[in-house]
Order: C-alpha cells, then sequence, then structure tokens
C-alpha cells in the first residue's frame, strides 16, 4: 500500500483559504469607506452593466425614478 503525501498540498490549500479570507475582508472595508461617501460612485463592465454602485447612487438612482 502506497500513501501519498498530502502535507504541501495541504498547506497551499491553507494559504490559498487564508488569502481569499483576507480578500473578503479588503473587499467589506471598500464596500463600507465607499458607501460613506455623500456623491454616487458606480463601476461597469464592459456591456455597460453596473457591477457595482455605492449608496448614495443607489439613492440617486430612487430619487430620479420618483421624478418620473
Amino acid at each position: 500500500m502506497w500513501f501519498k503525501d498530502m502535507t504541501r498540498k495541504t498547506a497551499l490549500l491553507i494559504e490559498e483559504r487564508q488569502a481569499y479570507t483576507r480578500l473578503l475582508q479588503q473587499r467589506e472595508i471598500l464596500t463600507k469607506t465607499l458607501n460613506t461617501l455623500p456623491f454616487p460612485i458606480y463601476v461597469e463592465d464592459k456591456e455597460g452593466t453596473v457591477c457595482f454602485a455605492n449608496k448614495a447612487y443607489a439613492d440617486s438612482q430612487e430619487d430620479f425614478a420618483d421624478m418620473h
């Protein structure tokens, strides 16, 4: 019976998971920061679809929709 040493792969998976967790934390901080700004900010993808909008942008769109 042969056993395969998974120590290195396990260490890499742990490192990857930790990096992913840090990335999620940084994204949360950035989102919270952008949502506190008083002016609208949004990001569009190549097709022109809004993929991020801060609270001020969302509020401005609601105000615009209420006017029309």
